[in-house]
């Protein structure tokens, strides 16, 4: 049997690529199960997409952004992830939109 490595900390990885179009990848890893919400917000804070909002296994995940209806200028992501067991991360990146 192979065995399975877990990340030692959460981690949320820069999008790739940035600047983007019309989709970008965000990557991100858990070394517990935990829930995890990623939103886009635009220039002014307003949130305008949720790409994530569910519970993941540890390990190692990503989504994608396809950002087709939006219009060119930047934008954040930000992810929030919580463990059951109370563990807790906030980050926030911002991404620019080239159409």
């Amino acid at each position: 049997l192979s065995e399975i490595i877990l990340p030692e900390s959460v981690s949320f990885g820069r999008a790739y690529p940035n600047p983007f179009n019309p989709s970008t990848k965000i990557d991100f890893e858990l070394p517990y199960d935990s829930e995890v919400i990623i939103e886009v917000f635009d220039i002014n804070g307003k949130k305008i997409e949720t790409l994530s909002d569910a519970v993941f296994d540890a390990g190692y995940h990503s989504v994608v952004w396809k950002a087709n209806r939006f219009s060119s200028g930047m934008y954040f992501i930000k992810m929030n992830a919580r463990s059951s067991q109370g563990a807790g991360y906030n980050g926030i990146q911002k991404l620019i939109l080239i159409k």
